[in-house]
């Protein structure tokens, strides 16, 4: 049977700090300090935790529809 080493780990439930990515990172470096002295070895965030990804992202859109075609076909000076 295959003998693994035993470890503590933790799962963070936390929010990050809304669009402030230092800030975010602080606050998490202090949840690892909490849970390492409270013995865990593997600690885990989640995704895109720190830059505190704007979930809006993925709702709206950042260019409303055709306005980026149009970007593409304005006449340059030289034509």
């Amino acid at each position: 049977m295959l003998k693994l080493p035993r470890f503590k780990a933790a799962a963070v439930q936390a929010s990050p700090v809304y669009l402030n990515a230092t800030a975010t990172a602080e606050k998490a470096a202090s949840l690892v300090r909490e849970a390492a002295a409270h013995g865990a070895k593997l600690i885990a965030f989640p995704e895109v935790f720190v830059p505190g990804y704007p979930y809006w992202n993925w709702i709206t859109d950042p260019v409303p529809a055709g306005q980026a075609m149009g970007f593409l076909s304005v006449p340059t000076k030289s034509e």
